[in-house]
């Protein structure tokens, strides 16, 4: 693989390290010798180390299509570690023929069990009946997934805000709460953004920019 195109997409390795730590694994394949070596890499959920040659099913891909080969983005696959990863792919091309591939996993697993916590507590099946439940305000023991977290959101809320709006806070205030709110996992949960920008009162757009400075300040 010439330098040039090598150092380029060594530098989208370090922004992708920047950007998403150690969940996420980036490798880079040489494809211009046969078995593919690795020529850089960052993260550890693999057992790969510099030098080695491509897994399998990347060698098959490219002898399968050839030249003619697409990229492939976002599939779910599973290394032999049990690291459940969604795997995007990008066939580096240098005059038409493949130079090299561009491998980026992302370790899921963490996600998934968070919305599998979630998912289980919703379940009205899964939780005993107890009597000191019944004296709970609301406490049916049922509903979505979205009702749990709108009812933990508002629980927070209360305890946090007591009679201010949200609005009222000072800025360092309105960030502080939102950080809470993400170290909880609440924005994890499709729709949870547009729930809790009706609850304090603010657009969702708000919350998204409080949620890109927490995480520039987080990579500072």
């Amino acid at each position: 693989m010439k330098n040039s195109i090598k150092q380029e997409y060594l530098s989208f390795m370090d922004m992708m390290k920047m950007q998403f730590g150690e969940t996420c694994h980036v490798v880079l394949y040489d494809f211009t010798n046969p078995k593919g070596e690795i020529i850089g890499m960052h993260g550890c959920l693999t057992d790969e180390k510099m030098g080695d040659p491509a897994p399998d099913y990347i060698l098959k891909m490219i002898q399968s299509s050839g030249k003619h080969i697409e990229n492939k983005y976002g599939f779910i696959n599973k290394n032999m570690d049990g690291h459940v990863l969604r795997t995007s792919l990008l066939f580096i091309k240098d005059k038409s023929e493949i130079a090299g591939c561009f491998c980026v996993n992302h370790n899921i697993v963490h996600i998934k069990m968070i919305l599998s916590f979630l998912e289980e507590l919703s379940q009205s099946g899964n939780l005993e009946e107890d009597t000191e439940m019944d004296r709970l305000p609301g406490g049916e023991g049922s509903g979505t997934i979205q009702d749990f977290v709108e009812d933990t959101v508002e629980k927070f809320l209360l305890e946090r805000l007591g009679f201010r709006s949200f609005p009222s806070l000072e800025k360092n205030e309105k960030v502080a709460l939102i950080r809470e709110l993400d170290d909880k996992g609440i924005f994890l949960v499709k729709g949870s953004v547009n729930m809790v920008a009706k609850l304090i009162g603010i657009s969702k757009f708000s919350i998204y920019n409080y949620l890109e400075e927490i995480r520039t300040s987080q990579k500072s």
